[in-house]
């Protein structure tokens, strides 16, 4: 005779791994959404609904043309991402709220979520103001590496083969690694600072700017040449932390993998810098080159969470979820 449907236990990791699912999913959206900004913005789409928000022409279905569908998607994409966030907040309270390294980072996530749709709105009733762009995109980077923090936390260490180094053997990383997130973080705003005024197009040359590394003459060259001169700084950070992690590659495993992900992507992006100056900015490049920025910081957040996210044992105090009781198995209180 089979059991009731009440009294059967499912695996006891099935809340763990849905909040796994969950959080690769929140990222891939949270990609998807930066990456339809990056199109709306090349494609003078952003005023497509006109000032209305968050409907469209004041409707909630409008009547499509091809720059509503690219500003219409970034709205629904951008609903899609806080009700994920959302879910992805009650799991880790659920399972994980004395785990600081994964309660916080989702409740991050769920601040910066609507503190992204706030500026958002904010945009659309500036009629597109580049300060409130700026400040939208960076908003949106940071949704990105707090649902890193939450995945690469929620892992098995054991499981997956990553080990902690010594305290002191971790100093000497700690500089290149944070200094490798900020230049990054840094190099996307300049970018969204050149694009918003209006510098994007000035140097029609590469590497150099019109044969200089440092043009004269109008401001949109030194502004434009600035966002490549920090793409070389990060470019270097970048080396530094790479060659670090080479030789912790035995305490750190796992990240070094990472890390060979993180150092093609910047390679490709560069060249697509290159390929988007070569063939005259073409909207389509600029498009693919600005959602390939975020697909660089979206892998760094990962490589730095591998990193510096605590690998001690759970405490007696964590939440047990082989305990459930749940039909669903996910939640234990």
């Amino acid at each position: 005779m089979e059991k009731p449907l009440s009294q059967i236990k499912p695996p006891a990791d099935k809340g763990e791994l849905n909040f796994r699912i969950l959080t690769i999913l929140g990222l891939i959206v949270s990609f998807i959404q930066i990456s339809l900004g990056g199109f709306v913005r090349v494609t003078d789409s952003g005023m497509a609904c006109g000032d209305d928000w968050p409907l469209c022409d004041g409707q909630l279905v409008p009547a499509f043309n091809f720059e509503v569908v690219l500003e219409y998607a970034h709205r629904v994409s951008g609903a899609v991402l806080i009700v994920l966030i959302l879910i992805i907040f009650i799991y880790a309270w659920r399972l994980h709220r004395n785990n600081p390294w994964i309660f916080r980072s989702a409740a991050a996530a769920l601040i910066f979520v609507f503190a992204g749709a706030g500026f958002g709105a904010a945009t659309v009733f500036s009629e597109l103001g580049w300060g409130f762009r700026l400040i939208h995109l960076a908003i949106a980077e940071a949704v990105i590496g707090s649902l890193a923090f939450a995945f690469v936390g929620s892992l098995n260490f054991t499981q997956y083969g990553i080990n902690g180094p010594a305290r002191g053997s971790m100093a000497s990383g700690t500089v290149y690694m944070f200094g490798m997130m900020l230049s990054l973080f840094l190099l996307i705003l300049s970018g969204s600072i050149m694009v918003g005024l209006d510098a994007g197009t000035a140097c029609g040359t590469w590497p150099l700017c019109n044969g200089s590394l440092f043009p004269q003459g109008d401001s949109r060259y030194a502004i434009h040449m600035g966002h490549r001169l920090i793409g070389i700084v990060a470019g270097v950070v970048m080396l530094l932390a790479f060659a670090w992690i080479w030789r912790m590659r035995e305490w750190i495993t796992g990240a070094g993998k990472v890390a060979t992900v993180l150092f093609v992507l910047m390679i490709a992006q560069v060249l697509l810098g290159a390929v988007l100056i070569w063939t005259g900015f073409a909207p389509g490049w600029r498009a693919i080159h600005l959602a390939g920025g975020s697909l660089v910081w979206l892998v760094a957040c990962i490589l730095f969470a591998v990193i510096f996210v605590t690998r001690e044992a759970p405490s007696n105090n964590e939440i047990d979820v082989k305990e459930s009781t749940s039909i669903y198995g996910e939640f234990s209180s």
